[in-house]
């Protein structure tokens, strides 16, 4: 491990991640520029936002190839916005468009962004503001905007809101388990195991659940319980870092001794390597280009072209 950039792609040289943009499914990102009007300008101002892509890096192509291929940029999405110079009032939407995200959506997408990037705050006003738009999608409004809450160590305020949407919605299982996970923090731990039941009633391979199941059962020394639930979780990802830590912990405290290096064994093999972190530390002070994209929520500063 030298701190290189690992831009051919060797997965089994990673040691570390000095920034990661991957934005999962059912997630969003907000991206946040900062540009200078220039004085005088008078009239309208057009805006232009596209999200571009390509399938590999230039290094990377020609490193497979042998030779330069120019791979295609595709505009995966674009829009536009005009604005005056001066005040501005929101546009009326056109009824008409039928490819136009409706509004409730859009603020939720924004509430998503800004809690993985953990301003959360922010998130909750936008999760508000989702379920004041829309009542079919407000209890999954409020639920999110409780996960907001529960980041803030909010607990009163998210078990609030989660009791009332369990109360009108009682098979709301984001809402049950999130509230389980605040019976966890009460010390209730018959009613969080209730709720973990149900949500894995049905959802049985959610793996979440299944942890959380594992270490009610580990708490309440049914180490048999514990043992099947994580046993559960590596049928379903044999690298699952938790399950193999927790499975480490039940074997020792019931003399298993064999089975616990074992997993104690699978566990530091697949573990992060703590050293590792002065590696990124050190490229990203090479890379101030990337440097930026390391921070959580961050501004591009955009210049004007010479001659534009």
């Amino acid at each position: 491990a030298d701190g290189t950039y690992n831009d051919k792609h060797h997965i089994w040289r990673t040691r570390v991640f000095a920034q990661n943009n991957q934005i999962n499914s059912g997630r969003s990102d907000v991206a946040r520029y900062q540009f200078q009007v220039p004085q005088n300008v008078a009239g309208t101002l057009r805006l232009t936002a596209r999200v571009r892509y390509r399938r590999f890096t230039r290094v990377f192509s020609d490193y497979v190839l042998g030779k330069s291929v120019d791979y295609p940029i595709v505009t995966m999405a674009s829009t536009e916005y005009v604005l005056r110079v001066g005040d501005n009032q929101p546009p009326a939407p056109n009824p008409n468009d039928k490819t136009a995200m409706p509004d409730w959506r859009r603020w939720n997408n924004y509430g998503i962004a800004l809690f993985d990037q953990r301003q959360y705050p922010l998130a909750i006003d936008a999760f508000t503001h989702a379920a004041e738009l829309d009542e079919k999608y407000r209890s999954m409004a409020q639920v999110n905007r409780a996960l907001a809450n529960i980041e803030l160590e909010q607990y009163d305020e998210a078990a609030k809101i989660l009791e009332a949407v369990v109360k009108s919605d009682p098979t709301n299982m984001r809402a049950l388990f999130q509230q389980a996970r605040i019976f966890m923090k009460r010390g209730q731990l018959d009613q969080a195991e209730s709720n973990i039941r149900q949500v894995l009633t049905a959802f049985p391979r959610d793996r979440i659940s299944l942890q959380q199941l594992g270490e009610l059962c580990k708490i309440k020394r049914d180490y048999q319980g514990a043992l099947e639930c994580f046993g559960k979780i590596l049928a379903i990802d044999p690298e699952d870092l938790s399950a193999h830590y927790n499975l480490m912990l039940v074997y020792r405290k019931i003399g298993r001794t064999e089975d616990a290096k074992r997993e104690a064994k699978i566990f530091a093999d697949l573990k992060d390597d703590p050293g590792a972190l002065s590696l990124a530390n050190q490229f990203l002070r090479k890379h101030s280009e990337m440097s930026n994209e390391s921070v959580y929520w961050h501004v591009h500063e955009l210049s004007r072209t010479p001659g534009e």
